[in-house]
């Protein structure tokens, strides 16, 4: 009997524990606030930035590269070539602007872009051939 009423006292025990550790354990996750507050703050700082080109932020962009002023997806070796324009089309505001560069940077203010959207190969298919050197899709603030 006296081994039975330890075996409680100790189950008691445990029991307590996992009820103080859980609330700790808890309440130490999620996401801390610093970060929400600081990915927000980012936000408004890079909208703030005035002072960054079109082509900066293009530039930015994984897969993109810049040969004379002008952005180029990196697809493939054939891209190189000097046939034809290699540039790829441009969308704003799902509005096809054209494969000219210097027609989008004339079009769009830096800042007013939300958002830069670089598509190619099977992605940019849906644009048919004018896609066919990749798609850059552009968001802006409306």
């Amino acid at each position: 009997m006296t081994n039975f009423k330890e075996e409680i006292k100790k189950m008691k025990k445990l029991i307590l524990i996992i009820l103080i550790a859980i609330p700790i354990v808890l309440s130490n996750c999620g996401t801390p606030k610093s970060a929400v507050e600081n990915s927000s703050k980012t936000k408004t700082i890079d909208r703030e930035r005035t002072d960054i080109s079109l082509l900066d932020r293009i530039r930015k962009k994984s897969g993109v590269i810049v040969r004379n002023g002008v952005p180029l997806l990196n697809k493939s070796a054939n891209s190189f070539s000097s046939e034809g324009s290699q540039e790829p089309l441009y969308v704003v505001n799902s509005q096809v602007i054209g494969n000219s560069f210097d027609s989008i940077n004339d079009l769009v203010d830096s800042f007013n872009v939300k958002s830069i959207r670089i598509l190619s190969g099977p992605e940019a298919s849906s644009y048919g051939t004018q896609g066919g050197n990749g798609v850059i899709i552009i968001t802006t603030f409306q």
